[in-house]
């Protein structure tokens, strides 16, 4: 495993351990209810969603036309996903955005096997 090297990223790998080891804990160790995790995340959340709104909005406002661009279809894609119903929304998101596995990656970044 990576070491972290902030008490956030400390606190995000924890998080995830939480996650996969049976939901999301609190800090009483209790697993917490969809309320409970909305109050804790809600304030990142809105963050978040007001940045992305605000590049946009830059984007919008710059000259130019990025509408039929690969890297914006791929946001718009993206967007879909996180309103949809479907579940499993981050994994997705992330396979969106990830190039396929290619069995010689390190030979075509001229890179040594590490084994």
């Amino acid at each position: 495993m990576k070491k972290c090297h902030t008490s956030e990223s400390v606190w995000q790998v924890s998080r995830h351990a939480n996650m996969i080891n049976g939901g999301e804990k609190s800090d009483k160790g209790e697993t917490m209810n969809s309320s409970e995790i909305l109050e804790r995340e809600f304030l990142e959340m809105r963050a978040r969603v007001l940045e992305l709104a605000a590049c946009l909005d830059r984007i919008d406002r710059a000259q130019g036309d990025v509408a039929d661009s690969e890297k914006m279809i791929g946001i718009q894609k993206g967007i879909d996903i996180l309103s949809d119903s479907e579940g499993d929304r981050a994994k997705r998101v992330q396979l969106l955005f990830s190039r396929e596995y290619q069995q010689n990656w390190e030979s075509e970044y001229e890179l040594a096997p590490r084994f």
